[in-house]
């Protein structure tokens, strides 16, 4: 009875394990989760930076003194070439550190990019065939003009940003705001397997001196979102 007993317990088992194995080959395998893609994102801020008009610049030539005896006259010139690309030029002559002198004049002329000072000094009227004294002076031509301005704006890079995010992750950007320096758009290209495009985001400031997001152009694919909060630039791919 005994070893009946054990012999159907055996049977029991290895009809179970059967069963077992039974099931595990007709069930399907487990289902693989893939990964959630993942974008390369690469931000790069620019401020255009527009032509300023640069600072006057000031320009003095002298003749050194010129001596002169009783009853002479001296004439003297002393010219200035003005660098390319100069306007409004505003120069001014003069005779200065004079004595002993009857009379003097000046004049400037300006032609072929060269301004040029004249001028005459006379000595004092000899006094019963005596000299009361010699006389001296110094012609000064000196003024300023407006240099030449750069012809075109050009663009600053204030930050460049490089990262990977998954679909409906955000990547915020920090953006730099300064008086000297606004931002004023952004260049984003999205990779993914070995495609990628591009997109620009425009800012604009408002009357409060906020910045806002003004367009975003043109739409990629995939698409590129961006908000704006604070000077926090959030952008993120919302589907693939």
């Amino acid at each position: 009875m005994v070893q009946d007993a054990t012999i159907s317990g055996l049977k029991g088992l290895a009809c179970a394990a059967f069963i077992t194995a039974l099931v595990s080959c007709t069930s399907p395998p487990p289902s693989i989760v893939e990964p959630a893609p993942k974008f390369d994102i690469q931000v790069t801020v620019r401020s255009i930076r527009k032509p300023t008009i640069p600072p006057r610049i000031g320009f003095r030539v002298s003749s050194g003194q010129i001596n002169i005896g009783c009853g002479e006259g001296r004439h003297t010139s002393v010219d200035w070439r003005l660098p390319a690309g100069t306007t409004d030029v505003q120069p001014r002559v003069s005779w200065q550190h004079t004595d002993n002198l009857k009379g003097q004049v000046q004049s400037f002329s300006i032609a072929n990019g060269v301004v040029t000072a004249q001028g005459d000094i006379v000595g004092l009227d000899k006094q019963l065939f005596n000299c009361p004294g010699g006389g001296h002076g110094e012609l000064v031509l000196e003024g300023d003009y407006q240099p030449e301005a750069p012809s075109q704006a050009d663009t600053q890079l204030l930050k460049s940003v490089h990262d990977q995010v998954a679909v409906g992750q955000q990547l915020l950007i920090s953006l730099p705001v300064d008086a000297a320096a606004m931002p004023n758009f952004c260049d984003v290209v999205i990779s993914y397997k070995q495609q990628s495009s591009h997109a620009t985001i425009k800012f604009t400031t408002d009357a409060q001196g906020k910045l806002t997001i003004l367009e975003i152009s043109p739409n990629s694919t995939p698409p590129l979102q961006a908000t704006l909060r604070d000077n926090i630039l959030a952008v993120s791919v919302p589907h693939a």
